[in-house]
């Protein structure tokens, strides 16, 4: 359940905008952790109007444009209050592991936080990072939306542990294969040691759970209809088939389950 920051026994909103916390209104949110003592927010720097036209680089992600200026702030979890921040070159996602050390990510590499900097990370294999997390053991499990699309797991030296995904992912259309990812933009690790991963796409919505020993998949879950089931129907020919739009699913009756099969 959600509740609100306190702070000298008063509760703050429960929407708690950033200004409020870093004191301006010129930083949008980019990440967030909870692992460790503090919770970590990562924030970059919006652009003003002359900058956003001037500035291509600026119209890489959704939301508003950036400046490439970023900071770690660290975050009291009772009261929300600022404990202290560190600037850094606009990120995209960070997390904290298990001993402290802090990494984050943009869209080409991982960086680890040292003496208040960020230090670049020599990952092998690594083409277009879009989360990262840590396991128990302290290692790096990163998302890489490059041409491999896959989950990536990494030592603290940097050595490629295993993979989660077949190698290439699947084709949009056509037969689906439940051992690909897609699209991915957030990881976790749960307290069994299994990955789970969220697919940012529609056909199907998935969120994703695989076994670290192996790489496959243990399960999946397909997300919702559109409201209302818009757009459900059963195949006119075979009762045992439906679509949710475009998606193609075989229905098993008995066990009340269906898969994703096209």
């Amino acid at each position: 359940a959600y509740k609100p920051f306190v702070i000298e026994g008063r509760e703050r909103p429960l929407e708690l905008p950033i200004e409020d916390i870093v004191g301006s209104e010129n930083w949008t949110p980019a990440g967030m952790d909870a692992h460790g003592k503090h919770l970590l927010l990562l924030i970059s720097e919006k652009a003003t109007a002359s900058e956003n036209a001037t500035s291509p680089q600026h119209l890489k992600h959704d939301g508003p444009a950036l400046t490439g200026k970023g900071k770690i702030a660290w975050i009291d979890k009772q009261s929300g209050k600022l404990i202290k921040s560190v600037d850094i070159a606009a990120c995209t996602g960070i997390t904290e592991a298990a001993d402290g050390t802090i990494y984050t990510i943009d869209d080409h590499n991982v960086y680890q936080l040292k003496n208040d900097k960020l230090i670049k990370l020599n990952l092998t294999s690594l083409d277009k990072p879009s989360s990262i997390t840590t396991d128990k053991q302290g290692n790096l499990l990163v998302t890489d939306l490059g041409p491999d699309m896959q989950l990536k797991a990494f030592s603290t030296t940097g050595k490629l542990l295993y993979t989660c995904g077949v190698k290439g992912s699947r084709p949009i259309r056509g037969l689906f294969n439940e051992q690909a990812m897609y699209n991915m933009t957030s990881v976790a690790v749960d307290q069994a040691g299994k990955v789970w991963t969220v697919e940012n796409w529609d056909y199907p919505r998935r969120v994703s759970v695989w076994n670290p020993a192996d790489g496959k998949l243990i399960k999946d879950y397909i997300g919702n209809t559109g409201y209302a089931g818009t757009g459900c129907t059963l195949d006119e020919t075979n009762p045992n088939i439906a679509y949710v739009g475009p998606i193609q699913l075989a229905l098993n009756k008995q066990d009340r389950t269906w898969k994703v099969t096209n």
